[in-house]
C-alpha cells in the first residue's frame, strides 16, 4: 500500500512535467552566438516591468540586445510573421538616458554593448529603426520591436496598449533546460516507481 502511494505521488509529479515541457519549447538558442532567447507575453507591460520579468527568468536573463541583421532575423522567427494590421510591439533592451533628445539621444543597450544611434547612424554599428524612427513623440526612451516595420525598431513609452510582451536573452553560461531532459527525468521517475511497485508486490 505504501508503494502505491509513492507511485501515485511520482505519477502526479511527473505527468505535469511531461505536459509542461511545451512551456520550455519556446526558448531557443541561436547557434551563431550561443545565446538563448525567449518571448514573454505580458500585454500592456511597461519597459521597466518587462525588464524585471526578463531578469526573473533566472541568472543571466535580461531584455534582448540586437547587434546584427542575423540576430534580428533569428528573433523575428521567434515572433513569427508581423500582423498585417494594427500595431503590435515587444520590448527589447535598448534605451536612452532620460532627458536625452532624439535622434542624438545616445541610444544604447542595457548590457553596455555601446551606442547604436548618436546624431544619426554610426558607421559599422547595426541598427534597424523603422522609417522616421526614433521620432521622440512624447519623449519616448525605450526600444520596442514593431510589426509595422517588419519587427524593426520603434521608440515607445507612451502607448503601452500596443505592447504584447518582451524578448529576453540569456548568455551561454546560463543554459536553459531542454524539453528532452525534463521528459527523460519524468519518464525515469515513473519507470522506477513502476519497477519498485511490481517487485514489492
Amino acid at each position: 500500500m505504501k508503494m502505491k502511494g509513492i507511485f501515485r505521488s511520482l505519477l502526479a509529479f511527473s505527468i505535469p512535467l511531461i505536459f509542461s515541457a511545451n512551456a520550455f519549447a519556446l526558448p531557443m538558442t541561436w547557434s551563431t552566438n550561443g545565446h538563448t532567447y525567449d518571448v514573454g507575453i505580458l500585454p500592456g507591460v511597461d519597459w521597466n516591468t518587462a525588464r524585471t520579468s526578463a531578469q526573473l527568468l533566472g541568472a543571466g536573463w535580461d531584455l534582448a540586445t540586437i547587434n546584427s541583421a542575423g540576430e534580428q532575423g533569428f528573433i523575428n522567427t521567434l515572433l513569427g510573421p508581423p500582423p498585417a494590421s494594427g500595431t503590435v510591439q515587444y520590448w527589447v533592451g535598448g534605451f536612452q538616458p532620460t532627458g536625452s533628445s532624439e535622434p542624438g539621444g545616445n541610444w544604447q543597450w542595457i548590457n553596455g554593448e555601446g551606442l547604436f544611434w548618436n546624431n544619426g547612424p554610426i558607421l559599422g554599428v547595426y541598427s534597424n529603426w523603422g522609417a522616421v524612427e526614433p521620432n521622440n513623440v512624447f519623449g519616448q526612451n525605450h526600444v520596442a520591436l514593431d510589426n509595422r516595420y517588419g519587427w524593426g525598431w520603434d521608440d515607445n513609452d507612451s502607448f503601452p496598449s500596443v505592447v504584447r510582451g518582451y524578448v529576453a536573452e540569456n548568455s551561454p553560461s546560463n543554459p536553459v533546460p531542454e524539453p528532452s531532459t525534463i521528459m527523460l527525468l519524468a519518464i525515469g521517475l515513473i519507470g522506477l516507481a513502476v519497477w519498485r511497485w511490481k517487485h514489492a508486490a
